[in-house]
């Protein structure tokens, strides 16, 4: 019972992401800037020094100059989340060579068949286009999520062993 649940919470939050994600390429280019340049403002206010005292030109300037690379951190965080909870839910499944390649393997495969996905309906979207760029930040958000996810299971199997282990010595 408690694996099931799992499992459907897993699967909650990975159609989340996928959601997420679509949402976000669905947005016309003058949306997604305006959405890249909302973050890249909070993001200067916090690691610009005196961001607060510049004037509006070099604000601008400040913003336009982060805005890319926040685009693409954004890029790979979104499919990092999205690998991480599938990665977690294939790492239940019950595959006969070994559940961590097998896993990682279908988790990298899917990961990088929604990348391009993701970057093909970008093209039909107005003022939006597809870059290939895109699709290896998205892939190396998925080796990302996968490796997180490798971790914290790995974390987990040991808290659960030492459980037992206790459990059995009372």
């Amino acid at each position: 019972m408690k694996i099931t649940l799992y499992r459907i919470i897993l699967i909650i939050f990975a159609v989340a992401s996928l959601a997420f994600i679509t949402y976000n390429s669905l947005q016309t280019a003058e949306q997604s800037t305006e959405m890249s340049n909302g973050v890249s403002t909070v993001i200067a206010e916090v690691i610009v020094p005196d961001f607060d005292k510049m004037n509006e030109p070099q604000k601008q300037e400040v913003v336009t100059k982060i805005s890319i690379p926040v685009r693409e951190i954004a890029h790979a965080l979104e499919f990092a989340s999205l690998a991480f909870f599938i990665a977690l839910f294939a790492f239940t499944l019950p595959f006969q060579y070994g559940r961590y390649p097998v896993a990682m393997v279908i988790t990298l495969l899917f990961g990088f068949a929604f990348a391009l996905f993701d970057e093909w309906i970008q093209s039909f979207v107005s003022g939006r286009g597809t870059q290939w760029v895109d699709v290896w930040v998205d892939c190396s958000g998925v080796i990302a999520g996968i490796i997180f996810a490798l971790v914290v299971d790995i974390i987990g199997m040991g808290v659960v062993v030492r459980r037992r282990q206790r459990k059995r010595f009372r």
